[in-house]
């Protein structure tokens, strides 16, 4: 799979190629749940302290809402603003079903999220909506996928870490 070339709307109000975040480097393209959600706001906690990393979030939060979001977490790495989840749909990412939202899996996460002081607030883009990560090399192209299997599932900031390595590596190599 490689990137759509497709311009979008960052939360500082710049609208830029898609392109313009991973043709100097590796790029993480982390899809956030909506931002009431416990585990988006623990996955953002978990990336924010990461700054040598190149990623960008996605949202499905209009460019008001993803800047509050971005400021009040205190977020450097750009959010993608996708209200009408384009970029979700062209990466293949799903809506869930009732049991991808709701199990013992997701509970017991759940509560761990909220005990390490990550809150519930309100729904803000389709709370049915299932997160994912993308690693895309300077060509654009998906060398790594991982589309969430229900609400709870996102990858590691270790292991995004390493993705983005071993990607910089394979660049590295072909020059």
């Amino acid at each position: 799979m490689t990137a759509p070339e497709v311009d979008v709307l960052l939360s500082s109000g710049d609208r830029v190629l898609l392109r313009s975040l991973y043709e100097e480097r590796p790029l993480a393209l982390v899809f956030l749940r909506h931002f009431g959600c416990t585990f988006c706001r623990e996955h953002v906690n978990d990336l924010r302290g990461e700054s040598e990393l190149n990623l960008a979030f996605v949202s499905m939060a209009d460019r008001v809402e993803s800047e509050a979001f971005q400021r009040k977490m205190q977020v450097t790495h750009p959010f993608i603003c996708d209200p009408e989840a384009r970029l979700y749909a062209l990466f293949g990412l799903k809506r869930a079903s009732m049991g991808e939202v709701f199990n013992p899996r997701v509970f017991m996460r759940g509560v761990q999220a909220v005990g390490k002081g990550n809150g519930v607030g309100r729904p803000v883009g389709n709370p049915w909506q299932l997160p994912g990560t993308f690693i895309l090399n300077t060509k654009g192209e998906v060398v790594h996928a991982h589309r969430s299997r229900d609400a709870a599932d996102n990858l590691s900031a270790a292991e995004i870490r390493k993705y983005l390595a071993e990607a910089t590596e394979v660049e590295h190599a072909r020059s």
